[in-house]
């Protein structure tokens, strides 16, 4: 079983709800796209 999970942070990365679960979305394929069992923080060029 693994994990991929995007985070973003209010108010940093987002004005709102909508805008957020957007932003942490983006983040969450970000970190699929590099490996499996990853998380990505929206807007970072980390992957961990």
């Amino acid at each position: 079983l693994t994990a991929s999970l995007g985070i973003a942070l209010y108010p940093k990365h987002a004005a709102d709800s909508e805008e957020m679960i957007a932003r942490a979305d983006s983040a969450m394929y970000q970190a699929k796209m590099s490996g499996k069992n990853r998380w990505a923080v929206f807007g970072s060029a980390k992957l961990y």
